[in-house]
C-alpha cells in the first residue's frame, strides 16, 4: 500500500444519533461546525443552506445542460491526460462501479487505468512514480469484470495532469499524496467509517475535508449529505448503474419466493426468517453472478436487512428483476433520492419484533400487481441509471471543447 503518515488527532468521541429523516429533503448545512454524524442516520440542525449546496445545484444544472445540448455528442477533449483509479481486489458493488467509471472514460475518448491493491496485488508510490504489482495469475477482480475492458499498468509517472482516484476506504491517504490531482470517490460512507475509525473523529474529518484541492465524488445522496456536513470543498456526482441483464424476461412467472442475503444484517435476517416458517425464502450465498440474477428473477420479493452503506447495487438489481423491494431503514434507505420508495417498503427492528414486517410481506404476496405499480418509478429510475452516469462522466471528465485530432 502507498506509504503515508497519519496526522495526530484528539481521542475519538461517539456520535449523536437522530431520528430525523432525510427522505426527499433539501440538504441544509449548519452555519457552525457543530454537526455530528452517525452511520445510518443523518443529523440535521438549525442553520442556513451553505454556499456549497447552492453550488451543487448550479453544478447539477450544468450537467443537465450538457445532456440537453444538441452538440453534446461531439468528441470532446478529456480534462486529464490520465485518470488512475485505485481498486480493491474484490468482486462487490464498489469495485464494479470503479470498473464502470474507467470504462465510461475510455469509451468517451479519455484514458483511464486501474491499479489493484489488497491480497496479492500491491501499489506503491516512489518519487511520483506509481507502481503496480499483480500476482503471476493476474488480478482476479480484473478477470471478473473483463467485460468492462480494464486497462492495467505496471508503472506510471504522476504529473499535474493526472487524476488519482481513491476509493473511500483509503480516503485518508489522498490527503498526503503530492505531484498530481487527487479525488476520493465516496461509494459507501459506512464502509469508510468501519475501515478507518479515525473518520469518526470530527478533528480528523476536518483535516481531511479542509484540503481545498481534494476532489470528492459521491455515489449517493447519503454520501453527498455526509460531504456537505463535513464541508468538503469540491464535490461532484458520479453514480454507477445497474446491469440491464437483470431485467426480467417478458414471460416472467415468479413464485412466492422471498430473496435475501443472510450475510447482510445477519442477526435481523435470522430472526425474521426463523419467525416466518410459513414463507418461502431463497438465501443468496456462495452464488455466481448468473445464479444471483436467476434467483432475483425467480423471486417476488427481495428483503435487504443490511445497513445500506451507500446506494447498494443488489436492491436495485432486485427491482430491475421485477421483485418488490423492502429495505432496512438505515443509511441510504433514509434518502428518497437514493431509493425512491414509499415508507411502507422500509422497516426497522421494531417491525420484525412486532410481526409487522411479516404481515406486510404476506399482504404484498396477496397483491403483487398493486405493489409492482407502486414501485414502477423506482424501477424506471434504475433503467435510466446508465444514461445519467454517462452524462455525469462527460460533465466532469471532458471539457466540452471539440477534439482537434
Amino acid at each position: 500500500m502507498i506509504p503515508w503518515c497519519a496526522p495526530s488527532c484528539p481521542p475519538r468521541r461517539s456520535f449523536v444519533a437522530s431520528d430525523a429523516r432525510r427522505r426527499g429533503q433539501l440538504c441544509t448545512v449548519p452555519t457552525r461546525p457543530d454537526s455530528t454524524y452517525k452511520s445510518g442516520k443523518a443529523v440535521q440542525r438549525t442553520g442556513a443552506t451553505s454556499n456549497v449546496g447552492q453550488a451543487m445545484n448550479v453544478r447539477n444544472s450544468e450537467i443537465m445542460q450538457i445532456s440537453l445540448d444538441s452538440d453534446s455528442n461531439r468528441s470532446v477533449a478529456p480534462v486529464f491526460d490520465e485518470v488512475v483509479l485505485l481498486c480493491p481486489e474484490a468482486c462487490t458493488g464498489g469495485p464494479e462501479a470503479i470498473h464502470q467509471l474507467a470504462h465510461a472514460i475510455n469509451s468517451q475518448g479519455g484514458s483511464a487505468k486501474l491499479a489493484y491493491f489488497e491480497g496479492e496485488s500491491k501499489v506503491s508510490l516512489d518519487n511520483s512514480v506509481l507502481r503496480c504489482e499483480l500476482p503471476t495469475s493476474g488480478s482476479p477482480t480484473a478477470k471478473s469484470y473483463a467485460s468492462y475492458a480494464p486497462k492495467i499498468f505496471s508503472e506510471l509517472k504522476l504529473t499535474k495532469n493526472v487524476l488519482l482516484v481513491f476509493p473511500e476506504v483509503v480516503a485518508a491517504i489522498a490527503r498526503n499524496v503530492q505531484g498530481c490531482q487527487r479525488a476520493v470517490w465516496w461509494l459507501s460512507v459506512d464502509n469508510a467509517l468501519r475501515k478507518d475509525p479515525r473518520l469518526e473523529n470530527q478533528s480528523f474529518r476536518n483535516h481531511l475535508f479542509s484540503d481545498p484541492a481534494l476532489i470528492h465524488f459521491y455515489q449517493s445522496d447519503y454520501a453527498r449529505d455526509f460531504l456537505l456536513r463535513n464541508r468538503a470543498r469540491r464535490i461532484y456526482p458520479i453514480f454507477d448503474y445497474t446491469d440491464k441483464s437483470f431485467a426480467p424476461p417478458l414471460a416472467r412467472l415468479p413464485g412466492a419466493k422471498i430473496a435475501y442475503f443472510p450475510s447482510k444484517g445477519g442477526e435481523l435476517a435470522r430472526r425474521f426468517v426463523q419467525g416466518a416458517p410459513d414463507l418461502q425464502f431463497s438465501a443468496i450465498a456462495n452464488m455466481t453472478r448468473e445464479q444471483v440474477r436467476q434467483t432475483l428473477q425467480d423471486s417476488s420479493i427481495f428483503i435487504d436487512f443490511g445497513n445500506q452503506p451507500g446506494k447498494d447495487r443488489v436492491p436495485r438489481e432486485a427491482a430491475a428483476s421485477g421483485a418488490i423491494v423492502l429495505l432496512h431503514e438505515r443509511g441510504a434507505a433514509n434518502f428518497f433520492t437514493d431509493h425512491p420508495l414509499d415508507e411502507q417498503y422500509l422497516f426497522g427492528l421494531a417491525d420484525i419484533e412486532s410481526g409487522g414486517l411479516h404481515h406486510r410481506v404476506r399482504a404484498i404476496l396477496s397483491d403483487l400487481d398493486t405493489h409492482r405499480k407502486n414501485q414502477a418509478y423506482y424501477r424506471q429510475r434504475i433503467l435510466l441509471e446508465r444514461d445519467e452516469f454517462e452524462m455525469q462522466v462527460k460533465a466532469f471528465f471532458f471539457s466540452g471543447t471539440p477534439c482537434r485530432c
